[in-house]
């Protein structure tokens, strides 16, 4: 960026993201590629921008003060587990508010479509799993920089190293452990109020296993089964073919 006291639109949307989620002038600065003197006096030339640093500012402090397992807290930069599923749950619904807004017809259909309004049609899905791939081989090229030990190395970075494998393993057994616990329909034939349930865009796996009383991995297992074999939904007398 030049020595003059230039930051696009855009770069301006993204300053005061990152000064709302906990980072510094200094920091946005350099996310922009200029300098912090050059948005200090960006700050006393321009009252608007003035203004909405100080906004972001303030919203930062006061996101501070929330509780964990808000949306504000996690977006103030806080990434426990807690506000982790605060905001999955809060993009889920939105989700689902979007796709009820909207038809087939003008949903975006891509990756957008998949991530943003739940639609599972051939071209979104195809398209996310295209974009995953490609993430995450740029993963793997950079795995010296995975967080080691940790179950997103070894399945967002596809990091296979001894510590990964243990961490992936120690996840998968604590998730189905949590809900073997409480699966008291184990081995239980699907209703059709389950598969209901079940196609429910809002609910993680653990989170619908829970509620049924079903262990995670049933829950998955017959989640990929509705979207490979649509029909199955009828074997649990819910009718009609699905779309």
């Amino acid at each position: 960026m030049p020595s003059q006291i230039q930051v696009t639109e855009r770069d301006l949307r993204r300053i005061i993201k990152r000064i709302s989620k906990g980072g510094t002038l200094a920091d946005a600065a350099e996310l922009v590629g200029a300098n912090e003197r050059t948005l200090w006096r960006r700050r006393v030339t321009d009252s608007r921008f003035r203004l909405l640093t100080d906004t972001a500012l303030e919203y930062r402090k006061k996101s501070r003060l929330r509780p964990c397992g808000t949306f504000a807290r996690y977006n103030s930069g806080c990434r426990c587990a807690k506000c982790r599923r605060a905001n999955a749950k809060r993009h889920a619904e939105q989700r689902v508010r979007r796709k009820s807004s909207h038809s087939v017809d003008t949903i975006p259909h891509g990756a957008s479509g998949y991530v943003n309004y739940g639609c599972e049609c051939d071209v979104c899905r195809d398209a996310v799993s295209e974009r995953n791939q490609l993430q995450r081989r740029s993963r793997v090229e950079r795995s010296e920089q995975a967080p080691h030990g940790t179950k997103a190395a070894y399945s967002g970075w596809g990091c296979r190293c001894a510590e990964c494998r243990r961490a992936g393993n120690e996840y998968r057994q604590g998730i189905y452990s949590e809900t073997l616990d409480g699966a008291s329909n184990h081995f239980k034939k699907w209703t059709g109020p389950e598969m209901e349930i079940l196609e429910r865009g809002d609910l993680s796996h653990r989170e619908a296993a829970l509620l049924l009383g079903r262990t995670v991995w049933a829950v998955q297992t017959m989640r990929r089964r509705l979207r490979a074999e649509p029909k199955v939904i009828q074997v649990v007398g819910i009718g009609g073919d699905r779309p």
